[in-house]
């Protein structure tokens, strides 16, 4: 090897690993915190998925007279929730190496709380003025959301849902964009990378992942945390629209399989559990539309992500809700969390070739599909 081909190896290698060993190098973090009680406990916790995480974030202390101390290792930045008590009560926010104050408010239900730590003066400044106005947009939408609630005692007319389902979904992708844009202007943003993390985890799979992801800093892609990301959307690519419906190990009340079946025209594959409410709320609704068109050619699928424990509490909440569609089951969630399916309910709507046409599509948005499709 030529000595000026050696002298490059030399200092690629030790590029790669000063990279390497600064990410994986774990320090202390002390966080000095309060809040507006004067007893109980606090404690860090993770996103749904945990995978992210190259370690276990696991900090729990008790509240004496308003104040609380949590202390732990990590390697960099993470991004963790706070529960009071057991009950959740706020938002994402990120920790660091150090010393940082934490002020926590237990009516501010998910909201992002108060830590001075570098990461975070970047959430109070650059991010949430490049949200403002999406922000102010959302807030004007669900407060016209929930007026009509009002007016009409709970039940909006189902043609009015429809419209509000759209622009809801357009707010969605708004901030997608958002997100994407503000990834590119600051790609060695670790409050950018786990808003991204927090965002796929829980919407699943969409393009525009692809390329936010691929504006981050190549620091941040080699972070245990972006190379978790980085499979998560390669896998999660496969239930993108227009992609072929994967085949999943779950099995029916007789513990036969699922099969792929082209016989439908049209196929809803709904991911739930039986302590589910939102998912269970959506059961009446979704009875009267498979009523409706089964014999037109529709059907539903239902595949539940209960835990092996819970296997008599799914069979209860079948017989319990006269679920008469087919039931199969994905044991502890193993299909779903492979395909980051961590928020319920999910579901994906099927040609008869077995094609994603929509994704977590609601039942008033579905029974309109239908109608518009179903002759």
């Amino acid at each position: 090897m030529k000595p000026s081909l050696v002298f490059k190896f030399i200092i690629i290698f030790i590029g790669t690993f000063g990279v390497a060993y600064a990410q994986d190098k774990v320090e202390q973090f002390i966080i000095n915190g309060s809040i507006n009680a004067d007893t109980g406990s606090i404690e860090l916790i993770t996103l749904g998925d945990s995978s992210y995480y190259p370690s276990r974030i696991h900090s729990k202390s008790e509240v004496k007279n308003g104040k609380f101390t949590l202390a732990g290792t990590l390697s960099y930045p993470q991004g963790v929730m706070a529960k009071y008590n057991g009950n959740m009560i706020s938002g994402l926010f990120l920790i660091d190496k150090g010393k940082q104050l934490l002020k926590l408010d237990i009516n501010d239900f998910r909201k992002t709380p108060v830590i001075n730590n570098e990461v975070m003066r970047e959430y109070y400044g650059d991010y949430l003025s490049a949200f403002k106005a999406s922000k102010i947009k959302s807030d004007m939408f669900y407060h016209h959301w929930d007026s009509l609630r009002k007016a009409y005692d709970g039940k909006v007319p189902e043609n009015i849902e429809v419209v509000l389902r759209k622009t809801q979904n357009e707010l969605y992708q708004q901030s997608d964009s958002i997100l994407m844009r503000y990834i590119a202007s600051h790609p060695g943003s670790y409050l950018g990378l786990w808003k991204l993390v927090q965002i796929a985890s829980f919407s699943g799979y969409e393009p525009i992942f692809d390329t936010a992801f691929e504006k981050l800093s190549p620091t941040l892609k080699a972070t245990f945390t972006g190379r978790q990301l980085a499979n998560r959307l390669s896998i999660g690519r496969s239930l993108a629209v227009g992609k072929r419906f994967p085949e999943m190990n779950v099995f029916n009340l007789d513990k036969q399989p699922l099969k792929a079946t082209s016989k439908h025209r049209f196929t809803l594959v709904d991911f739930w559990y039986s302590n589910c409410s939102p998912c269970i709320a959506q059961f009446p609704k979704l009875d009267s539309i498979y009523n409706g068109f089964h014999d037109k050619g529709f059907e539903i699928i239902g595949i539940s992500t209960d835990k092996r424990k819970y296997e008599l509490q799914w069979r209860n909440a079948i017989a319990q809700h006269n679920l008469a569609w087919p039931q199969y089951w994905d044991t502890d969630g193993v299909n779903a969390s492979r395909y980051s399916i961590n928020a319920f309910p999910t579901n994906f709507l099927l040609n008869s070739d077995q094609e994603i046409v929509s994704k977590n599509i609601s039942p008033v948005e579905l029974e309109a599909f239908l109608k518009g499709n179903i002759r």
